[in-house]
């Protein structure tokens, strides 16, 4: 009779559609003694590959240290914890992981096993920060149709007057002309970050949506991101899209998400290295891609890299707005873009957009108003 309610216990665990563990708490590294259907098909591991092993397989370079931290402190505490973790499959693809850990006890009281429920919530948190990255746009895109008018106002006798003193200045004020430059470059500079949140709340009105070859857009890219190239950088085209193809969507934002990307790709280069502008053509996707050879995306910043106004440059070298702005277009045109780290070094951006034939009728773009 116990041995027939043993096996449905254990029938019932492996048939449980929750990612279910339990692990030996007398040994000082946790090994698990059980492992259910469902973590194996979560993680990718059999059964026998991870019995007597500790559950540290499962973290990876993006995994939260502090994270880590609370889940040993509770363990050696003998107390149940729930956190969300950042964990890895056997093939090396992350995915989020709700656990929720407990100690299980003897007839004495004294802790023998440890027992863990686990729920794949990568979708789930997806959706939040989605709807999270999209209340952002729309009060950013508020925000700054609200105050446009004034700072440009503002900022028009900075931009404007510099150039009237200095034509009335003698030709030996020299140091002035240099501080008058100054205030005019910085006034300038600040119309440009105006103008960048500006695409947030509003439709620029002299971009039209269109169907245009993609390829325009990686050729105009690279004529801008050439000369920044310089003598260190080698900048190279690897294209098996045929010229022809169409997408729908504006030309021009398409390209300057492209600088974006380059600009970013060149500054992760300073003692050289290749910069390759790559499109392609698969399964009725266009993928346009910006590749470089530099040390890749910090890991602890690659989960923020599209948030408005982030930026892991010093201060003064960056807005944060490029890659928000970037994302902001590519979504407008029913597209994606996504990061990928390349284990020899390097990060490569792609930007996957759905390909459109010339005889159908153009899709409306979405775009966050104010």
């Amino acid at each position: 009779m116990f041995r027939s309610a043993a096996h449905i216990w254990m029938q019932a665990l492996d048939a449980a559609q929750v990612n279910i563990t339990i692990a030996d708490a007398a040994h000082p590294e946790r090994p698990l003694t059980y492992v259910n259907r469902s973590f194996c098909e979560t993680t990718g591991y059999a059964a026998e590959d991870v019995i007597g092993r500790s559950c540290r397989f499962l973290q990876g370079p993006g995994t939260c240290a502090e994270t880590i931290a609370q889940i040993r402190q509770s363990l050696n505490e003998d107390q149940a914890i729930d956190v969300e973790i950042l964990n890895y499959r056997r093939d090396g693809s992350e995915f989020w992981n709700a656990l929720s850990l407990s100690p299980i006890r003897d007839e004495t009281g004294r802790v023998t096993a440890i027992v863990g429920f686990q729920v794949d919530v990568t979708e789930r948190r997806r959706l939040d920060e989605d709807r999270l990255h999209s209340a952002k746009m729309e009060a950013l895109g508020r925000f700054s149709s609200g105050i446009a008018h004034e700072v440009n106002s503002m900022l028009q006798p900075i931009v404007s007057l510099p150039s009237l003193v200095k034509t009335a200045l003698p030709e030996d004020k020299a140091e002035e002309r240099e501080w008058l430059d100054l205030i005019e470059e910085h006034g300038k500079t600040a119309r440009a970050l105006l103008r960048k949140l500006l695409q947030y709340g509003r439709r620029n009105p002299a971009a039209e949506a269109a169907l245009f070859d993609p390829c325009k857009a990686l050729d105009a890219a690279a004529v801008h991101l050439r000369p920044a190239c310089g003598d260190l950088i080698n900048l190279v085209r690897n294209q098996t899209l045929a010229t022809g193809k169409t997408v729908y969507g504006d030309l021009q934002s398409l390209v300057q998400s492209i600088i974006a990307l380059g600009e970013n790709a060149i500054d992760a280069m300073p003692q050289g290295g290749t910069l390759t502008l790559a499109a392609h053509l698969t399964d009725g996707t266009v993928s346009l891609s910006v590749q470089d050879t530099g040390p890749g995306v910090d890991t602890r910043y690659r989960h923020r890299i599209f948030e408005p106004f982030f930026t892991s440059k010093p201060i003064g070298l960056g807005t944060g707005l490029g890659l928000a702005l970037a994302q902001s277009h590519i979504t407008s045109m029913g597209g994606t873009i996504s990061l990928k780290n390349h284990a020899a070094n390097g990060a490569c951006f792609t930007i996957n957009l759905p390909l459109a034939e010339p005889d159908t009728a153009a899709p409306s773009p979405q775009f966050y108003t104010a």
